[in-house]
């Protein structure tokens, strides 16, 4: 049992685990949270050489795009639950339906 999930972004193909994602959404956030995490790891190593004013600032937009990621993040771990879950009803209701 796998307990370790790898995401990988190449040449515009996406893979988690080493399957294609094929939805535009979950493939347009995750490459979003890879920026976001790379610009806040950048932001994170400019910030013991700018001044309080600006650092202040930038710790505030950094805080921001934190949250953001973070709930894209929950977001992309809780869709495929709540898809899954809306197929199957889907499903279910067809086939009582008949």
């Amino acid at each position: 049992m796998k307990n370790r999930v790898e995401v990988t972004a190449r040449d515009g193909d996406v893979t988690v685990n080493g399957e294609p994602v094929r939805s535009p959404l979950v493939r347009f956030m995750i490459i979003f949270c890879a920026i976001i995490g790379a610009l806040s790891l950048f932001l994170l190593v400019l910030l013991p050489l700018l001044g309080m004013a600006v650092s202040l600032m930038v710790s505030l937009v950094l805080g921001f795009l934190a949250v953001l990621s973070g709930l894209v993040v929950v977001f992309i771990l809780v869709s495929p639950f709540v898809l899954a879950a809306i197929t199957v009803r889907s499903i279910t209701q067809r086939k009582s339906g008949k």
